[in-house]
């Protein structure tokens, strides 16, 4: 494959118009697919539109359908006698959610079905009268009451008219009666007086049922007297008695008294007041809006059928009403009756075009709509234009078939054209990496072979100055040995080098055998250290032993893994200009041998610490520092300590120093050592203590 040099040599217009030319087709190209793509997309969205469209019609008939059935079950109630009427309703409430209601209106009657539904009534529908005989007959009595302060008077009389035959007297007479008792503080003789007083339960009496105010009485003189546990019971009795719609009420009568019951029952209990029932309280507001919509009543002026979307505690209810004769049979449903009557039927329906309905407008509760979504095509029917009593909204609730099909062969061109894309833009960027390996191997290289001249020349500069001397007659006889001995260890140190880089060699290629046998290390790091220490001393630096005690058996080839040890020891010699001290240390954890060589020098960068492993490489002090080095040394470590089974690891910190630790297996003195390596024929021979080498 030709290189990048190749293809950028002069005449460079060459590859300019090879480039200019590739890149006008693919533009052509790459225009043709999006327009393709753009008008299937226009086309499925056609489609999609149109089927949308038919579902709305759909939804909007099967609605008018299901309201339809609704006005119908109304008509059929309002024609009902009236001897029948109760019945019917009571029947056909049956079937209603816990959110409705049906209501039958007729002159100044106002019922309601289910039983018990209503928390409270419209206040005009409640039709309270105060007999007027009845407040005569207590005018004698309430003025000895209030005017002449003559309680035992007031309450002979109260006792007397409370046995009269009519229900509303004797009511009216026995709330009195418990008035003034708790008045004359006889509360036994009080509470037996509304006892009596909750047995006429729905009589009125003050225009209030009767049971209503006997409960309540008997709170006032459980709560004067501080029968706190009597007061906490009744409060509860009164206020499951309100919540169950015992008795007709206003909004604002429900809401005092279950407040006072609340309140009186939380603070005995030491609880929050419980909240009302939210449902049934929205049904009531309901209920109320819808019979203030009529200004009251049936109004002759309104439709005699029809239905409306009435706003009640902030969500929309359902009005349907139908009249006939002059009575009203009407029903109010909240959003889970508009959402199970209406809606759902109306989604069934609409399965087969893939879509969703859902009704919204300014009054429509949150049950009934539908989840919106960015990526959906809403098709919207008004109410002014459908004339039910909310928009419809249709959206499409999964991707269509010709969106699907549209975007399939659009992600096919997009994808050629991205691959194609990716294709060149992965072979620049492995041409790009290759180039730039090459050249930072061939850098590496430069430098290697620029430190291993340096290092070969130093000992040869001072082997070729020695011999001059002694050629000329310049030294001394009794100089001589000195010199002689000094040619001996730099050449003794070229031998090493050079028996080095041979065993890193080998090491590399993987030709490298070693022969392993049990080793002390104890007193292998001990023999070695005294060797290393012979030149360390020389150069003033000191090497601290903390060895474990005893015996302690590893594996190991005895040469490679003193040249191991040796390069790190090297290295903190090497890397310690200011800390003269260097630390060699071992010790046994979980059945391995740690070696560690620990210095107090310039460290290794964070960004260093892998990379100082490989070949070639050295650390980003190690130029600061002047320190001499092939980039081999720490290479030649792992390759060791990888093949003995162990590994090595660095701690260090820029500035204070690093510590190299050589992690080995642990083995018993009698174990036996596994076999040498059969990668070469053999191995040079040499001393334990290798040639140093530097820091990567």
């Amino acid at each position: 494959m030709p290189s990048l040099g190749h293809w950028l040599r002069p005449p460079r217009h060459v590859l300019t118009l090879f480039l200019g030319v590739m890149g006008s087709l693919l533009l052509a190209l790459g225009w043709l697919a999006w327009q393709l793509v753009f008008q299937e997309q226009a086309l499925a969205a056609q489609r999609t539109q149109e089927r949308l469209d038919h579902a709305a019609e759909t939804a909007v008939a099967t609605l008018r359908h299901g309201l339809d059935d609704v006005l119908q079950q109304l008509g059929s109630l309002s024609r009902l006698p009236p001897d029948a009427a109760p019945a019917g309703f009571a029947g056909q409430a049956a079937t209603l959610g816990e959110d409705a209601a049906l209501v039958s209106a007729g002159g100044r009657a106002f019922d309601a079905w289910p039983a018990g539904r209503l928390l409270y009534y419209p206040l005009p529908a409640l039709g309270r009268e105060s007999p007027a005989a009845a407040a005569g007959q207590f005018a004698a009595a309430e003025a000895l009451e209030f005017q002449r302060r003559d309680l035992a008077g007031a309450l002979r009389a109260f006792e007397r008219l409370s046995r009269s035959a009519s229900p509303q007297v004797r009511a009216a007479a026995l709330l009195r009666t418990a008035r003034v008792r708790s008045q004359l503080r006889r509360y036994d003789g009080a509470l037996e007086a509304y006892s009596r007083l909750a047995e006429l339960e729905t009589t009125p009496a003050e225009e209030l049922p009767a049971g209503l105010l006997a409960r309540y009485g008997r709170c006032l003189v459980f709560r004067e007297l501080g029968r706190s546990e009597d007061l906490a019971r009744e409060a509860a009795g009164l206020v499951a008695a309100l919540d169950a719609g015992t008795w007709r009420l206003s909004r604002a009568e429900y809401r005092f008294f279950r407040g006072e019951a609340c309140v009186w029952r939380a603070s005995e209990a030491g609880s929050e007041p419980a909240p009302p029932p939210g449902g049934r309280e929205r049904l009531a507001d309901a209920v109320a809006a819808a019979w203030e919509a009529w200004g009251g009543g049936p109004d002759p002026a309104e439709p005699v059928a029809g239905c409306r979307s009435i706003e009640a505690d902030g969500v929309g209810v359902l009005f349907a009403w139908h009249r006939s004769a002059g009575r009203l049979a009407a029903l109010v449903g909240g959003p889970q009756f508009i959402a199970a009557r209406l809606v759902e039927p109306a989604n069934a329906a609409l399965q087969r075009y893939r879509a969703r309905m859902a009704i919204e407008g300014a009054n429509s509760g949150d049950s009934a709509r539908g989840p919106r979504s960015g990526d959906d095509r809403p098709v919207l029917r008004a109410a002014a234009d459908t004339r039910l009593p909310w928009s419809v909204r249709i959206v499409d609730t999964a991707p269509g078939a010709e969106l699907a099909a549209a975007a399939a062969q659009g992600r096919l061109v997009l994808a050629g054209i991205l691959a194609l894309g990716l294709f060149v833009l992965g072979g620049s960027a492995f041409i790009v990496r290759a180039v730039n390996r090459e050249l930072e191997v061939s850098r590496l290289q430069t430098e290697f072979v620029a430190a291993v001249s340096h290092e070969f020349r130093t000992p040869l500069t001072s082997i070729r100055q020695a011999n001059e001397l002694l050629l000329e007659g310049r030294v001394p006889e009794a100089r001589r040995a000195d010199y002689y001995r000094m040619q001996y260890r730099d050449s003794e140190r070229l031998q090493r080098l050079v028996e080095s880089l041979l065993d890193f060699g080998r090491m590399d290629s993987g030709a490298r055998e070693y022969r392993f046998e049990a080793v002390d290390a104890t007193a292998f790091l001990r023999t070695l250290a005294g060797e290393f220490s012979i030149d360390a001393t020389a150069a003033g630096y000191t090497v601290e032993l903390d060895l474990q005690p005893g015996e302690v058996f590893v594996s190991a080839d005895r040469e490679a893994l003193g040249r191991a040890v040796w390069n790190l020891l090297d290295n903190a010699v090497k890397y310690s200009p200011s800390h003269r001290t260097v630390w060699l240390k071992t010790a046994v954890a979980d059945g391995r041998v740690e070696i560690a060589v620990r210095d107090r020098g310039v460290g290794v960068p964070a960004g260093d610490e892998r990379r100082i492993f490989e070949k070639f490489a050295r650390g980003a002090n190690a130029a600061s520092s002047g320190a001499r080095g092939t980039g081999l040394g720490l290479a030649m470590v792992r390759h060791i300590v990888t093949a003995h089974g162990g590994s090595v690891r660095l701690e260090s910190m820029p500035g204070a120093g690093s510590t190299f630790t050589i992690s080995l297996p642990r083995i018993h003195a009698g174990a036996r050592a596994p076999a040498a390596d059969s990668g070469a024929a053999g191995v040079q021979g040499g001393r334990d203590a290798p040639h140093p080498d530097c820091r990567g």
